[in-house]
């Protein structure tokens, strides 16, 4: 039964790899109801319109930061979801999941990527499912990260065994570094997500998990658990990165009396506005997460497809160099992977440099604390561009979420394809119907305008707390609402493509 649903499955989604995630490919065609160019000159005019509401009613004073909050924990019936023991056990089964996930990997069934559990649980849970947890509800990577539980735990046990035996060598990551190490690993995991032929082979996911742990507690060993965590560890970055629009932020506060937990409900988007200016190394791995997350809908395209023909056959395949694992369509996607995040930066830097010519000659001295470069402008408004990737992230992966997402009803009973039938749910088939082409569109129109006008949002409030005077913030974010026009339209083509095309 497992087998006749992947095959309706690859029927429907056209290839059987799920790290594609060709989350648009229906097998139908949709209609829609209005001309394209009508949804996408709609959408950028609703952003456009969000700017100038914004400018007329938006007057807060330029350097608040702060935002309403509220501790869910004062509520008796929320507390005990934070008490020690239901925490220790939620960290408990994700190191046990970890283990056996391993152990599935590299024993279970190899016939196909919906005959073990570890691809779907890889691609389809942790990386797209956790992601819009962290968007929606929070951090919960810092409490279920594996690779920091076990660190925690051989840790408490090294200085029970003996105190004075240290299990890191201490070593500082040169402030200069910043989270370029965490940069590196996610643009190999980028690389991995869209191009790696193995990613539907569980033993090759396993093979990279273990590839991943050796990098992360080697890290942690030199480096210290928490510095490296947080400038290494790309994963802790990332749904840190996406945390920080959440509504819900769970934090430790250290006062003269101790810590106390907190879980604060909070505005959309607000934990954005107290992040600063941004590192270089920062702003590279925002400009990479949402390079990534476009690549992967543009791929998808009638436009890529044809590219990709026109490449390989204008350089006929004698003329690339061999690289024995790397077919020529593959190395094309490379160079894909490769020019998408150097061409967005280009892009974001042009108008970066565009709100420094924006501003009068003689005000430029008193405008701002920051520096009047181009990187100096990427820097403070980077963060605009996470609520984008968020969205598209969202409206990208929804219907690929809700599809093979299912076969974990059917794996959870036979998690090593072995055929077993543990709880009685191996002969699931999973419904490749339950979202329709008409629901992406709509979804992706919503998701993208909404991401586009949050951004909108972050870039006013970084405006007035960057210059002195309203009036000159107000020019200055005239270029950076261009590009979030043109985001917008450019992100909702790519999406319609596999849909209307």
């Amino acid at each position: 039964m497992i087998k006749f649903c992947t095959t309706l499955a690859a029927a429907a989604l056209v290839w059987l790899g799920p790290a594609t995630a060709h989350a648009h490919a229906f097998g139908e065609r949709y209609d829609l109801p209005l001309p394209l160019w009508l949804y996408l000159v709609g959408a950028g005019a609703a952003v456009g319109f969000s700017f100038l509401i914004l400018a007329i009613f938006a007057r807060g004073a330029a350097g608040s930061s702060g935002y309403p909050a509220f501790n869910l924990l004062r509520l008796a019936v929320v507390r005990p979801l934070a008490s020690l023991p239901v925490l220790g056990a939620v960290r408990g089964l994700s190191a046990a999941l970890f283990v056996f996930l391993l152990i599935a990997g590299f024993f279970g069934n190899q016939d196909g990527a919906f005959e073990n559990i570890v691809p779907t649980a890889v691609w389809v849970i942790w990386w797209v499912g956790l992601a819009y947890v962290s968007a929606l509800l929070g951090d919960l990577w810092s409490l279920i990260n594996p690779w920091k539980i076990f660190s925690v735990w051989t840790e408490a046990l090294v200085r029970r065994l003996d105190a004075q035996n240290a299990t890191s060598m201490g070593f500082a990551l040169p402030a200069k570094l910043g989270i370029w190490p965490a940069v590196i690993l996610f643009a190999i995991f980028s690389w991995m997500e869209l191009v790696w032929t193995e990613r539907d082979s569980p033993s090759g996911v396993a093979t990279l998990i273990i590839a991943y742990s050796a990098i992360t507690w080697g890290g942690m060993y030199l480096f210290g658990r928490e510095q490296w965590l947080h400038r290494g560890e790309a994963f802790t970055v990332l749904y840190g990165l996406f945390a920080r629009f959440a509504p819900f932020d769970a934090r430790i506060v250290r006062t003269e009396d101790g810590a106390r937990r907190e879980w604060n409900l909070r505005p959309p988007a607000v934990g954005l506005l107290s992040s600063g200016r941004a590192t270089l190394a920062m702003t590279a791995f925002v400009i990479l997460t949402l390079s990534t997350v476009t690549l992967d809908g543009l791929i998808e395209s009638p436009l890529w497809a044809k590219t990709t023909y026109w490449v390989l056959s204008y350089i006929s395949p004698e003329r690339i160099p061999a690289l024995g694992f790397m077919s020529p369509s593959t190395m094309v996607l490379t160079a894909g992977v490769i020019l998408a995040p150097l061409l967005l930066f280009s892009i974001y830097a042009v108008f970066s440099q565009a709100i420094v010519w924006a501003i009068p000659e003689r005000t430029a001295a008193a405008a701002t604390s920051h520096r009047l470069t181009a990187m100096g402008m990427a820097r403070v408004f980077v963060w605009t561009l996470v609520p984008i990737a968020i969205a598209y992230h969202l409206a990208h992966f929804l219907s690929f979420f809700l599809v093979f997402g299912q076969f974990v009803i059917p794996l959870a009973s036979d998690p090593l394809g072995y055929g077993w039938d543990l709880f009685g749910t191996a002969d699931y088939q999973v419904n490749i119907g339950i979202v329709g082409a008409r629901f992406v569109w709509i979804t992706s129109v919503l998701a993208i305008v909404a991401g586009h006008v949050a951004a909108v949002y972050l870039a006013h409030v970084a405006a007035l707390r960057t210059f002195a005077d309203r009036r000159l913030a107000m020019i200055t974010q005239y270029p950076m609402l261009l590009l979030m026009i043109a985001y917008t339209i450019t992100s909702l083509w790519i999406l319609s493509q596999p849909i209307v095309e």
